[in-house]
Order: structure tokens, then C-alpha cells, then sequence
């Protein structure tokens, strides 16, 4: 398994991986993807969920905008 905290440039990351890079728990997870504060998740099967990378790139880009801007 493949543990590094880069971002792929494309495809799909699991939802261990976002918990991992953010540090938060599993609950904070859906929560903020409730509320919109995370990307949504794709079903890739009957019991897989996993966030594109596209999405998180852009979400990260948007809050280090954020933070800039201050």
C-alpha cells in the first residue's frame, strides 16, 4: 500500500488517504463532506467510495486563496 501524502496528479484517492493528509477523524470526514467543506465521493463499487484527486487539488487550492487573502 502505497502511503505517501502527495497528491495524484488524476484518479481517485480512498477516504483513509483524505483522513491521513487532513488529520481528522472519520465522522469529521463526512461531516465536511455534508456540509460541503469536503468534495463529494464516488461510489467506484458496490462498497467503494473514493474523492477524485481533481476535487481535492481544488479544494486545496481554494483554501491556500483563502488563507492568502486572509
Amino acid at each position: 500500500m502505497n502511503y505517501s501524502n502527495d497528491l495524484p496528479a488524476t484518479g481517485f484517492v480512498t477516504p483513509s488517504w483524505v483522513k491521513r493528509r487532513y488529520q481528522i477523524s472519520n465522522s469529521t470526514m463526512y461531516l465536511w463532506v455534508a456540509q460541503g467543506r469536503l468534495p463529494p465521493l464516488y461510489r467506484i463499487g458496490p462498497r467503494a467510495v473514493r474523492f477524485r484527486a481533481e476535487d481535492l487539488r481544488s479544494f486545496e487550492e481554494k483554501l491556500a486563496t483563502r488563507e492568502v487573502a486572509g
